[in-house]
């Protein structure tokens, strides 16, 4: 059975986007524990000009993310957001509008791009 290329670049862009994020900031953003995930701020179903911005990426454990997905705490979120500048929230917001079609050469960038960040 053959796979499919964009979805196989686009399992390997998102591993990459978890360990890129985690590299650099290992320590959850809402309790300063160990992180054990990168959430996205602005979620991949809204946003692939976002998917893969390191800038969308809040660290935090396993924990403190399903607590945020399956109660939608509003705690967590105002403490992952507490630390963020008004340019970061204009950066965020600027760029979630932007339309990419997701193709396989861009999944393919994405991934140079954030294996070069792991380098860092």
């Amino acid at each position: 059975m053959k796979r499919n290329p964009i979805k196989t670049a686009r399992n390997k862009a998102d591993k990459l986007f978890q360990q890129v994020c985690l590299k650099l900031n290992p320590n959850s953003m809402v309790s300063g524990k160990p992180a054990e995930v990168s959430h996205h701020f602005i979620p991949k179903s809204l946003s692939n000009a976002l998917r893969y911005d390191i800038e969308n990426g809040i660290t935090l454990t396993n924990g403190e993310h399903l607590q945020h997905h399956s109660q939608g705490d509003p705690e967590i979120y105002e403490k992952m957001t507490e630390n963020k500048s008004a340019e970061w929230f204009a950066y965020i917001r600027s760029k979630r509008r932007e339309i990419i079609k997701p193709t396989l050469a861009w999944y393919k960038l994405n991934i140079e791009r954030l294996q070069y960040e792991s380098t860092k």
